[in-house]
């Protein structure tokens, strides 16, 4: 990808279109101001977290008790980061976030927690041409895969926003191609499930609950 040899992942491909210089400091070298690394950090937690979720068995006939398995091992993972990785000065910034990700966890659990669907695989390493990672794949009744790309977002975002940016970049298309291509099935669509963080009352404004809540974005083949 790019033309000079580097194989660029498809979640990173919209910066480097909007700016080559921007790509390699954001996504190569990680220069990234605290306001947006440590929402990046937490959706890491995150996606570690719901991978657990989604390759334990018996979920859904022990849901209540593996529910709380799962806040306590978010809690876990939340600690390894307090006690290891954070530089002075950041657990500041970093508290409310864990409160606010761990409510938006909870809200997916009451809302899709019984996962019934036939998780095909978890966080599936696809290499090529261009390189992607979704978080799950789905296996349909008829064989085709839904493809879940997981996004952990502000209370105060508007998904019809944020669809925009994905309804016109390219993952959606990245993430449809490479599956077909590596696990030789179709893909029926590519659906991104929203994580909203919770925010809490502050003075003349309300609190804010936290949600799930998932979008599809159909790929036509002539793209």
């Amino acid at each position: 990808g790019g033309g000079v040899g580097w194989v660029i992942p498809n979640s990173e491909m919209d910066n480097f279109h909007r700016c080559p210089c921007l790509w390699w400091l954001k996504d190569r070298l990680w220069i990234k101001p605290v306001g947006e690394r440590l929402p990046l950090i937490m959706g890491r937690i995150v996606d570690r977290v719901m991978g657990e979720w989604l390759t334990n068995d018996g979920l859904i006939e022990h849901l209540p008790e593996q529910a709380l398995a799962l806040l306590q091992f978010y809690d876990a993972e939340v600690d390894k980061w307090r006690k290891e990785k954070f530089q002075a000065g950041w657990l500041d910034d970093f508290e409310p976030l864990v409160v606010s990700t761990k409510d938006a966890i909870r809200a997916w659990l009451e809302k899709y927690g019984a996962v019934e669907e036939k998780v095909f695989a978890v966080q599936p390493k696809l290499s090529g041409e261009v390189h992607a990672k979704p978080d799950y794949l789905i296996e349909m009744p008829d064989g085709r895969l839904r493809v879940r790309e997981r996004k952990l977002i502000s209370p105060f975002a508007d998904l019809d926003d944020e669809m925009v940016k994905y309804e016109l970049g390219f993952q959606p298309l990245c993430y449809a191609a490479q599956v077909e291509k590596v696990m030789e099935r179709e893909v029926e669509c590519v659906e991104f499930e929203f994580l909203v963080r919770s925010a809490p009352q502050r003075g003349r404004y309300k609190a804010l609950p936290a949600k799930a809540e998932r979008r599809e974005v159909f790929v036509d083949h002539w793209k």
